[in-house]
């Protein structure tokens, strides 16, 4: 493979219990209401503009100020990537590999997280998500259009099986990255048979080495 795309939420970092916990302050700061979990996670797949217009559609932009000025507050809660991805991105670009981003993360947050990190670097192209719903095919076809790769010498790293699905509709490699998956998405992705299955950053630091 020469043309890697990552996912960040899950992947690169445990970042997913600090957007929830911006959403909760974030709503909470504006209404005064207490989210639980489940009631913010049911939104995921759409950018945070997409959430928060669900969440408090009174004025949707002074929600996403909110948000976004809570999860940079917020940050320290998750303070670092996870062990190894900074082993495995530099050994990409040792090898002379093309690293890009696709999340669902929206623009008001993804940059404050790999600067956070000091990750941008790696990054040759970086897209994310939409406020309307998961665009993960789109953009990672937009990565591939952008540097010119073949899809056979694609792929897409991430943590969930809607990674999976959105990889295979777009025809392209697909590994999943379960150092961090709950239980019951590990059963999922084991039964949409990605091309890979990665328990380890360790694991993938070996493969990639070989």
């Amino acid at each position: 493979m020469k043309n890697y795309i990552f996912d960040l939420d899950g992947t690169l970092a445990d970042t997913l219990p600090l957007c929830i916990e911006a959403f909760k302050v974030a709503i909470k700061n504006l209404t005064g209401k207490e989210l639980t979990e489940k009631e913010i996670t049911a939104h995921f797949g759409k950018s945070e503009e997409g959430i928060i217009k669900e969440l408090y559609p009174e004025n949707i932009e002074l929600g996403v100020k909110e948000y976004a000025k809570t999860y940079q507050n917020l940050h320290h809660l998750c303070p670092t990537v996870f062990d190894g991805i900074i082993e495995i991105l530099d050994e990409l670009k040792r090898q002379n590999c093309s690293i890009s981003m696709v999340t669902g993360k929206g623009p008001q947050t993804c940059p404050v997280s790999l600067e956070y990190y000091g990750i941008k670097k790696y990054f040759e192209v970086i897209k994310t998500g939409s406020p309307e719903k998961n665009v993960k095919e789109i953009r990672i076809n937009e990565v591939i259009n952008e540097l010119g790769y073949d899809k056979s010498e694609t792929v897409y790293i991430g943590d969930t099986p809607t990674d999976i699905i959105d990889s295979k509709n777009v025809g392209i490699n697909v590994y999943s990255a379960l150092w961090k998956t709950k239980l019951e998405d590990e059963e999922k992705i084991i039964a949409l048979k990605p091309d890979k299955i990665f328990y380890k950053t360790k694991d993938f630091i070996n493969f990639i080495k070989q």
